[in-house]
């Protein structure tokens, strides 16, 4: 009715319901039923049933091959196998150099059932600040130890951590008398071994980041030192200025460099002068003593004609001359 599995579908189908008044949960290895004739596993569903079909295991081929990208784990691949599905690696790639990175899942499922996990879930579930918790820890321990290690240790004789068959997907379950607590503990279970492995792989970056970080450290000092060493030196040997004569020849650039700014404002300034007006109407010229003092040598003295510097001109040609005997 369902149209079957999609071709992204795994073979492992889940089937969960009630049977005979009991919370039920198997995985049915589909193909199986008519591949290795496992009739019992073909059960009769109940009104009620949820039936679950997990996303397909897939492999990853990336670098220098034909056709890079995501595929279907198949029953018995084999490496050459998996790799054909690529098409192989291209005229850059090369066989002899082809890497398998697996995911290990035993490594995962120790992660699950480790101390560092069971403790992480008695913090998630505050269990060490009930009274009645701490008074069990007393009369089991007498008072001797940490109530965390003690609480964790309890924790995982309870605890069912399962891997699925053909798939990538851990079943982690907790049994209890109390199917709220035993769900509760589960799902912390689950999200301790999530943070957890986030804290393995970022710790070694942190690690990291310290040691370069007190390396830049020690060579920043080795740095400054070598600095202040070189400058003693320079010092020493007067390669470079002491700090009086460096005052001293930092004044005299600071006077120059006014002189400079007035004299260019001055220029400017004369600039705009000559632009707004002719030469001989310029109250720095009528006023210049020595053209002052010629004016009683000179009958033709008129600042206001334009004539009377050529005939000023002559005048004193005619003055300057010698006479001829």
């Amino acid at each position: 009715m369902a149209g079957g599995i999609t071709p992204s579908g795994s073979d492992i189908v889940i089937l969960a319901g009630t049977l005979e008044g009991q919370p039920f949960r198997k995985e049915i290895d589909f193909p199986a039923i008519y591949v290795d004739y496992k009739q019992s596993d073909d059960l009769v569903v109940a009104g009620g049933d949820v039936i679950y079909v997990h996303r397909a295991p897939v492999f990853y081929i990336y670098g220098e091959a034909q056709r890079p990208g995501a595929y279907r784990i198949e029953r018995g691949m084999t490496i050459q196998q998996a790799l054909s599905l690529g098409g192989g690696p291209t005229v850059q790639g090369s066989e002899s150099r082809i890497r398998l990175h697996r995911k290990n899942m035993a490594t995962q499922m120790d992660i699950i059932t480790s101390d560092r996990v069971a403790q992480r879930v008695v913090k998630l579930l505050k269990m060490d600040e009930s009274p009645v918790v701490r008074e069990q820890w007393e009369e089991a321990t007498g008072g001797r130890g940490q109530i965390h290690a003690w609480l964790g240790s309890v924790l995982q004789k309870k605890l069912d951590v399962k891997p699925s068959r053909e798939s990538n997907v851990i079943n982690i379950g907790y049994s209890g008398a109390d199917p709220a607590f035993a769900a509760a503990v589960a799902n912390a279970f689950a999200q301790a071994y999530v943070d957890t492995n986030i804290e393995l792989r970022v710790e070694p970056a942190k690690q990291y980041a310290n040691w370069f970080d007190i390396q830049i450290k020690v060579q920043r000092e080795r740095l400054e030192a070598a600095q202040k060493e070189l400058s003693d030196y320079q010092q020493r040997t007067g390669i470079i200025a002491t700090d009086e004569r460096l005052d001293y020849e930092t004044q005299k650039f600071n006077e120059l460099s006014g002189q400079l700014t007035q004299a260019e404002a001055e220029g400017t300034d004369a600039s705009s002068k000559q632009k707004s007006g002719s030469a001989d109407t310029l109250q720095e010229v009528i006023q210049n003593t020595l053209l002052t003092s010629l004016r009683p040598m000179s009958p033709v003295w008129n600042p206001g004609s334009r004539n009377w510097p050529a005939t000023l001109g002559r005048t004193i040609r005619n003055i300057s001359a010698p006479k001829r005997s």
